[in-house]
């Protein structure tokens, strides 16, 4: 999913969600990281006051961050979905 994640905010909100994730595994603080909003905006981290929540694994693309994807970047996410999330 990172992948998909570059596309949609860039690589530094991407690098900057996996410190998040990673110190929220080992229980330690990261300095603020500059693209928080648009990782709040995007739905990948949750505020606080005081605080950041972020979730222990970062989730597939929704519909409207995969509406932003070029064409065929689309058609991979969708490609990748169905092989994470297969329907019975």
């Amino acid at each position: 999913m990172r992948r998909f994640w570059t596309a949609v905010i860039g690589p530094t909100a991407v690098a900057e969600l996996l410190r998040l994730v990673t110190a929220a595994r080992k229980k330690t603080s990261v300095p603020c990281p500059i693209r928080l909003s648009q990782l709040a905006a995007e739905g990948l981290v949750s505020l606080q006051p005081g605080q950041v929540h972020v979730r222990a694994t970062i989730p597939p693309l929704g519909p409207d961050q995969t509406r932003r994807l070029p064409p065929a970047l689309r058609a991979e996410h969708r490609t990748a979905l169905a092989l994470l999330l297969p329907r019975e």
